[in-house]
């Protein structure tokens, strides 16, 4: 999976840390978003950003993040072509959703991150990453539309492994597979970036 992130502007990583410390409150990380606080208070010590310009921004820099994160947010039919699912309540018929987003590499503008599913809804990791952690995923143009920065010529999304139990059995199967050369070739560029 690897994540965009739309600006390297001080301004933009004030937003990313806040939505990144909304995330986490609201998934009950308290040690990550404890991290994320004083990581906020260094930054707009030091001078980065003026306090004022804080409510600027809405990306998530996963590159401070060195631990998981769960975002439990319901999805549902959006009812529009451009954007078919999005973040819904269940009184208006969201369902449950459950991801967990491991941080691998950093390289200043794209990560490179492991996501597991708990759920498994329609465009659930699309949805998660741009919507709740405010981090499309590169080359998304369904729920990327407005970012004009584009690094892949499609969705960089992979199935690396699927668990799931056999139709007739009932017998756990796991399945893996390779990244394709062009996920394969950028993420290997991220790692070698990499700021972590």
């Amino acid at each position: 999976l690897l994540q965009e992130q739309s600006s390297n502007s001080p301004n933009s990583m004030i937003g990313c840390f806040k939505t990144a410390i909304s995330a986490c409150d609201k998934c009950g990380a308290s040690d990550a978003t404890l991290a994320l606080k004083d990581q906020l208070r260094t930054i707009i010590s030091v001078g980065e950003v003026e306090p004022d310009e804080i409510n600027n921004n809405r990306a998530v820099e996963l590159q401070s993040l060195n631990q998981e994160i769960s975002v439990d947010a319901p999805i549902g039919k959006m009812g529009t072509r451009l954007k078919p699912m999005g973040i819904l309540p269940k009184s208006q018929g969201g369902r449950e959703a459950r991801s967990i987003v491991s941080p691998i590499a950093f390289d200043g503008t794209l990560s490179l991150n492991s996501v597991v599913i708990e759920t498994g809804r329609t465009h659930q990791i699309r949805v998660h990453m741009a919507s709740v952690l405010g981090c499309p995923l590169a080359g998304d143009r369904t729920y990327n539309r407005d970012d004009p920065i584009q690094r892949a010529e499609r969705c960089m999304l992979h199935a690396r492994e699927l668990t799931l139990p056999h139709p007739t059995t009932g017998a756990m199967l796991t399945i893996t597979c390779p990244p394709p050369p062009d996920f394969a070739a950028l993420a290997e560029t991220i790692r070698d970036a990499s700021v972590q």
